[in-house]
């Protein structure tokens, strides 16, 4: 299953930020798809993060461009696809500079776990994933009762129709190629209440590993 659709703020501005992004992370993607296997490795090599090199201080700025490289094209598509669905409200709520300066925060704390984690590794780590756990964390938050819309393969097995405790993202009925979970619509929280869950959304993003 995957996610292709959500309820929308209303009234909330173009996402600047969040289109950015993945503009961006596309274009980087095209040309490391464009570059030769010994090129690729080299450009991998020099941008993506080693924790050996940042624990002795060196290459620091891979903690920046780490996060727009992509392994594959499935890694790409999928970082991608749940930036696009799960950001706007986060930014409708955050703003365009706070959504971009938390988006960037979150993967640097994700990359830092995954240094601390294993300091003395000299493979380099590369992807979005601690910036869409972030994403993800603040959504589920902020958003708990969203309706979700997903693209499901007939052989789905849909769980129950209720929505759980923890979370109103219950599976639908259908087993047709898309389908709609149910909720209670879509409210933008108080100002409290985000505050309040992003303080969450930093477990989230240490928890994560980068890539």
């Amino acid at each position: 299953m995957f996610p292709i659709g959500d309820d929308n703020i209303q009234g909330a501005g173009p996402s600047l930020s969040t289109r950015g992004l993945l503009v961006v992370n596309v274009l980087v993607f095209v040309f490391e798809a464009g570059l030769a296997s010994g090129a690729l490795e080299n450009f991998i090599t020099e941008y993506g993060v080693i924790p050996r090199e940042i624990m002795s201080a060196v290459d620091l700025h891979t903690l920046l461009t780490s996060m727009f490289l992509h392994g594959g094209w499935m890694h790409l598509i999928g970082n991608m696809l749940f930036l696009w669905v799960f950001s706007n409200n986060i930014e409708a709520v955050l703003g365009t500079p706070l959504h971009l300066g938390f988006y960037l925060a979150g993967g640097l704390a994700a990359s830092l776990a995954h240094i601390l984690s294993d300091p003395s590794s000299t493979i380099p780590s590369v992807g979005a994933s601690g910036a869409i756990a972030a994403i993800l964390g603040t959504y589920l938050m902020l958003f708990p009762r969203s309706r979700v819309k997903l693209l499901a393969s007939p052989a789905t097995r849909w769980g129950s129709p209720e929505p759980t405790p923890s979370c109103s993202w219950a599976c639908g009925r259908s087993c047709s190629s898309s389908a709609e979970w149910p909720a209670w619509g879509l409210q933008q929280p108080r100002p409290a209440e985000w505050r309040g869950g992003l303080k969450s959304v930093a477990l989230v993003s240490a928890s994560s590993l980068a890539g």
